[in-house]
């Protein structure tokens, strides 16, 4: 089984050395666009979520620039986590961004589905949070090639928890008090959650800086088995009900639950998305 990234095809099972030429001239020949052959030798790992690879046969290489939806992203296969089977659910995503949205990504990456929102759609903002300096490098790059206007798509390297701009660190000195009344709010925010850490939410980031007035619409990523999406993910919005009661928010209707990719993550684990609106429970 391989992924195709780009020019460069990525192999996540071994391959017997005396096969390996052949294969690679095989495979070079059905799919003239692949100018490298790369393979996977550890999955992810660390929160940078990044993986090792060797170069098997063509342009010693590990960068290249993917093209889904008309948009380019730059992308280090083995410094940048991506995976172009997300792409029919990144297109998802930003085809519900409304005309005037604030949109705020964690774990933006190298950012494909930032640069769809903020290329494809009428945000007023979609604002980037990316922790790993080699992905944020990713990030900036695939921002210039889509030629996006940098006060349209602001990217921060930072950790989620230590961005300096959000309400809840104002307290512990990141911001100057004075300036939390200008701080931004969001009506879009989309956590796409690392499966490293299981029990983190990342709610307590991202509804301090919800639109209270507007409310705020959220594109939550967990993992679940197959007989857990097949019972609504209970545990999942079970999780997220009682996050944002406890924060002073309420879940609006009824929450959607999409599978974000067909193919399994582990064994007979799935990636879902959850969408759900959210409003104070009490407005000021």
């Amino acid at each position: 089984m391989q992924d195709i990234v780009g020019d460069i095809a990525v192999f996540k099972h071994p391959v017997q050395e005396c096969d390996l030429r052949a294969a690679a001239d095989r495979f070079f020949a059905a799919r003239p666009g692949v100018k490298v052959i790369a393979l996977k030798t550890s999955g992810m790992a660390g929160p940078g979520r990044q993986s090792s690879h060797i170069v098997v046969a063509g342009e010693n290489r590990l960068h290249t620039t993917h093209t889904e939806y008309g948009i380019q992203t730059k992308v280090h296969v083995s410094d940048v986590f991506f995976s172009q089977r997300m792409a029919a659910e990144r297109h998802r995503i930003s085809s519900l961004v409304e005309e005037g949205d604030r949109v705020l990504i964690l774990f933006a990456g190298c950012g494909p589905l930032a640069c769809m929102v903020a290329k494809r759609t009428a945000a007023a903002e979609t604002v980037c949070i990316e922790s790993n300096s080699a992905a944020f490098q990713c990030l900036l790059e695939s921002r210039a090639l889509n030629k996006i206007d940098p006060l349209r798509m602001p990217c921060f390297l930072a950790d989620v928890r230590d961005f300096p701009t959000l309400p809840v660190h104002v307290a512990a000195g990141l911001v100057h008090s004075a300036q939390k009344a200008r701080l931004p709010t969001y009506t879009r925010l989309v956590i796409p959650r690392p499966k490293t850490e299981p029990e983190a939410t990342y709610l307590d980031i991202v509804l301090p800086v919800a639109d209270v007035r507007k409310g705020a619409m959220i594109h939550y990523y967990d993992f679940a088995t197959q007989e857990e999406i097949s019972t609504g993910a209970a545990r999942t919005l079970s999780l997220l009900e009682s996050t944002c009661q406890a924060a002073g928010w309420k879940i609006v209707g009824t929450p959607s639950i999409f599978r974000a990719s067909g193919a399994a993550i582990g064994i007979k684990l799935y990636r879902i998305c959850v969408d759900f609106r959210v409003l104070p429970d009490k407005l000021e």
